[in-house]
């Protein structure tokens, strides 16, 4: 039987969310990162308002719009929310002109709102904002930049990856852990405090949230390692989930070299301490970094949910890359 194929069957992302495509570069340069491993709030603000689902008679679903699309402007006006959304359609008349984001690309549609009420209505359920609770992977001591996640913060009903345009990320204290079993995953849950910055959210990509910190936790900068020096092996976790920041033995039990999924290694969770607070891997331990012979390998980003000691993770080289990529990203827009 093909193993891998089996592992691949009932996947879920150790936090909230999804991840998408990829495309890594070929070598990396090995950097002084400090893994962190500490829970964080993540209040990201998105680009537009995000099509989550639509009224049963729907002018805009008729006019051709779809769940995960993002609305950007109506007749030329920016849309940032939901409220300027309502303001911009009931300043229209006729007709309106609906700029949308869909798979990267810049859409047009023309939709006949539905007058029929007090204020004119597409037929769209939307949101503008999204809130949850991941793990800070590492931070680079020069420049206060950050990686968390592991994966992209995506709309759960959609799957779609969603815009940011910006955000927070804020502190958190874990009072609840809900161990995951067979065929159910576990999580942790806490409080997040909003008036507690830690750093902003500049860029969500398929392989992370990225930005600067303006509260730097404590921690030993360590080299980093690249995706060919990973090997099947003893490994250890960096969490907090307990309260307190611990190391935790993981094995890795495969690597996977030319992958653009983002699961570069197969890990199963070894250490009977975090086995009994949590049961392997669980929602919101997304992000939490892998060393293995001193070096920053990585980050867990999935649980198999039929096999909750057992998840999926990204490789450093691969999350660094994405920053990168993100990071130029964001400079050629300004």
């Amino acid at each position: 039987m093909n193993s891998k194929k089996v592992l691949q069957a009932g996947l879920l992302a150790a936090c909230l969310f999804l991840v998408g495509p990829f495309h890594a570069n070929a070598a990396m340069q090995a950097q002084k990162l400090v893994p962190v491993g500490i829970a964080a709030g993540i209040n990201l603000e998105t680009q537009g308002a995000l099509i989550v689902g639509f009224a049963n008679n729907s002018a805009a679903r008729d006019a051709g719009l779809l769940e995960g699309d993002s609305i950007l402007s109506i007749n030329g006006t920016t849309i940032n929310n939901t409220a300027e959304l309502s303001g911009a359609l009931a300043a229209s008349e006729g007709e309106v002109s609906v700029l949308i984001q869909r798979a990267g690309a810049q859409i047009t549609i023309n939709v006949n709102p539905d007058r029929s009420g007090e204020t004119p209505k597409l037929g769209v359920f939307v949101r503008d904002a999204m809130a949850g609770i991941g793990t800070l992977t590492y931070y680079n001591p020069e420049t206060g930049a950050y990686g968390a996640l592991g994966h992209g913060i995506s709309e759960a009903a959609t799957g779609a990856l969603l815009p940011a345009s910006g955000g927070q990320l804020v502190s958190c204290t874990l009072d609840t852990i809900t161990p995951g079993t067979q065929g159910t995953p576990g999580e942790l849950s806490g409080k997040i405090d909003p008036s507690n910055i830690l750093g902003s959210i500049e860029t969500n990509t398929p392989f992370g949230i990225f930005g600067h910190l303006q509260t730097v936790p404590e921690g030993q900068a360590i080299e980093t390692a690249g995706t060919e020096e990973i090997k099947p092996g003893p490994a250890k976790i960096l969490s907090g989930v307990n309260g307190q920041l611990c190391e935790y033995a993981i094995q890795i039990c495969a690597v996977y070299h030319g992958t653009d999924s983002g699961r570069d290694m197969l890990i199963e969770v070894t250490d009977p301490k975090l086995i009994d607070l949590t049961g392997g891997i669980v929602r919101g331990m997304s992000g939490s970094p892998i060393i293995q012979n001193g070096k920053l390998v990585g980050a867990v980003t999935h649980v198999l949910i039929n096999e909750p000691l057992k998840g999926y993770a990204i490789s450093i080289e691969h999350m660094l890359d994405a920053e990168k990529n993100s990071s130029e990203s964001v400079k050629s827009a300004a």
